[in-house]
């Protein structure tokens, strides 16, 4: 079966077995390595899996991207 290389917040849910809210509370929290796409959120499945591998820590920070006015 051919595996997605990204996830969406409902799929994501599915896949570590957390509510919609519990999802949303980490990427706010930015404990979950995410990636935004215009007003939604997408996940790499990869780095998923070596989040989950990790203990669930990111191993860094996230970038944060000044907002271009």
């Amino acid at each position: 079966m051919h595996e997605l290389k990204y996830l969406t917040v409902q799929m994501l849910c599915e896949y570590i077995h957390k509510s919609r809210s519990t999802v949303y509370k980490m990427i706010q929290n930015k404990t979950i390595p995410y990636t935004k796409l215009g007003r939604g959120v997408l996940f790499k499945r990869e780095d998923i899996d070596l989040w989950i591998n990790n203990g669930c820590v990111m191993e860094t920070e996230l970038v944060n991207i000044p907002k271009i006015k």
